[in-house]
Order: C-alpha cells, then structure tokens, then sequence
C-alpha cells in the first residue's frame, strides 16, 4: 500500500510547525510571554504527534505487519492523542490559562478534534467504521487545521487581549 499521501501531511506538519515557531520568535522581538510560549509548544506537539502518526503506517508495515493492523495503530495513536490535546485545550481554557481570541471558533474546534478523535477509536475498536489512509488523513487535516489555528492566533496575538 502506498503512504504518499501520508508523507505529504508529515512534511506539511513539519514546515508549519517551523515556520509558526520562526514567525512567533520574530513577532515577539524575544520576549515571549508564558502565553506565548504555551501556544508555540502545543503547536509543536500537534505538529509532532501529526508527523508521528502519518509515518507510522509505513514503519509499522515495513517491520512485516500487514497493512490494516499498521493502519489500527496509527488510528489509535492518532485518537488517543486527539481526545488528549482537545482535553488539555479545553482544560486551558477553562482555567484561563489560555485566552481564546476568538471563542466561538476555538470552542468548535475543540469538540471537532473531540469528534475525530473519537471516530479514530470508533474505526479500531469496531467494524463500524474501517481503519483507512483516508481516515487517518482526516484525522491529520482536523490536527493541521488546529495547528494553523495556534499559528494564526498567536501571530494576531495582542498582549492587552
């Protein structure tokens, strides 16, 4: 089975996760707060869990597994981490340690990665719905939209939100 696609996502999370890094280093002059600082962190980790996630198929299926248990198990890394990150997203929020600039939109992403996440476990634990390439390619577009969330509010950034 070809993991093209998978590839792709990797680099894509990859050259994000940098750039965002880059950009937010540049906006602050420096003096990054601890806000600041959370944001880019969680970027990266969104970012590694996606390249992670995305390689391992191929990995999994180069070690002599078939594809449909090297897809299981990314299915599942990629939930398991996708219900982690929306739980510590929300719990941020909820405590005020994260500020959401715009809440509406932040508070829909949470519960869309909440919903992925819980679709990637659904597709390993039941013949409902299949592990596949184009589920796990769902899952990374839900982590990259959240990536470019991250990225974009923390470039708008204002210090007296």
């Amino acid at each position: 089975m070809s993991y093209d696609a998978l590839t792709s996502v990797a680099e894509i999370a990859i050259t994000m996760a940098g750039f965002a890094g880059l950009a937010s280093v540049f906006k602050a002059q420096g003096k990054l707060g601890s806000e600041e600082i959370r944001r880019v962190i969680y970027l990266v980790a969104v970012s590694v869990t996606v390249v992670v996630t995305a390689l391992m198929p191929a990995v999994i299926s180069g070690m002599g597994f078939s594809d449909t248990v090297a897809l299981e198990i990314s299915c599942a890394a990629l939930g398991l981490a996708s219900i982690v990150f929306a739980t510590n997203a929300m719990f941020s929020v909820v405590r005020s340690v994260i500020t959401p600039l715009y809440p509406k939109t932040t508070y829909l992403l949470i519960t869309l990665i909440f919903c992925q996440g819980g679709a990637q476990l659904i597709a390993v634990s039941t013949e409902l719905l299949g592990a596949s390439v184009g589920l796990l390619l769902a899952g990374h577009v839900v982590l990259l939209l959240l990536s470019v969330w991250i990225f974009v509010t923390t470039i708008v950034w204002a210090k007296d939100v």
